[in-house]
């Protein structure tokens, strides 16, 4: 198994409030309107895992609707902040798991949903995590994966992030290997959603060297046509595809014949 640096990036230079929702644009509050509805139709009255849980917001969305779930996160910070929003909820129905998406600490074929949002790309190993994620869920499971694009502009802000400011390492691998990793953790795609056609964020140094990182262009690319963002639209053109960062899929583990 890989080692992550990211664990000690975000055990030293992040702080729970910076992972928190933050709908500051139309096209923000589009994105976590689309994770929350997804997450909440699969994981209700169902045995669930938030993979990677951060600070614990998706988790603490789901108390008293879930038979049972379970946040894992590798950052001691984070799951400590994770167990105060639930220990004022339903805390009786939550685990919090430190350990690694690379390496799950459970049986096989455990979980009825697995969800992982804005977190997978930070793994160095995210082939091995799909992989996890799969052998973790029971046959006719479902798994919600947010996944990343290393063929995009958002990579190269990323990397220029981590290089001038210490911000969180990419491991982003091409959408095609995406695709090939689902395929051969026997997984199958019933919904995918592709956005991010620019990256949409960066600290100052990198927006004057890389302009179409400004987080303004979420306006525009929020705009919605006929219901769907003009992001979204773009980003789900099968060529535009290719080049989009972001990749939300909701996958299904086949039943046993």
């Amino acid at each position: 198994m890989k080692s992550n640096p990211n664990k000690l990036i975000y055990n030293t230079f992040y702080v729970p409030a910076q992972l928190e929702f933050a709908p500051a644009t139309p096209y923000d509050a589009w994105m976590i309107d689309l994770r929350r509805s997804l997450v909440r139709k699969y994981c209700i009255g169902k045995d669930a895992l938030d993979l990677c849980c951060g600070s614990g917001t998706y988790l603490v969305d789901l108390l008293g609707d879930v038979k049972w779930i379970v946040g894992l996160d590798f950052s001691r910070n984070l799951i400590d902040a994770a167990a105060q929003k639930i220990s004022s909820k339903v805390p009786s129905v939550a685990t919090l798991v430190e350990g690694d998406a690379q390496c799950l600490p459970f049986v096989d074929e455990c979980f009825d949903t697995v969800f992982s949002l804005a977190s997978l790309y930070y793994v160095p190993d995210v082939r091995q995590a799909i992989g996890e994620t799969a052998r973790v869920l029971r046959p006719g499971g479902v798994a919600i994966l947010d996944l990343g694009n290393s063929r995009s502009l958002a990579t190269l802000t990323g990397v220029l992030s981590h290089a001038l400011y210490g911000w969180a390492k990419s491991y982003a691998i091409p959408y095609k290997e995406i695709l090939k990793a689902i395929t051969s953790a026997g997984l199958v795609i019933e919904q995918h959603h592709a956005s991010q056609i620019l990256p949409l964020f960066g600290p100052r140094l990198v927006q004057m060297l890389l302009p179409f990182s400004i987080s303004l262009f979420k306006y525009p690319l929020g705009l919605k046509v006929g219901g769907r963002t003009l992001d979204s639209i773009l980003c789900n053109m099968p060529l535009l595809r290719r080049v989009a960062f972001r990749h939300l899929f909701v996958l299904r583990k086949s039943l046993r014949a």
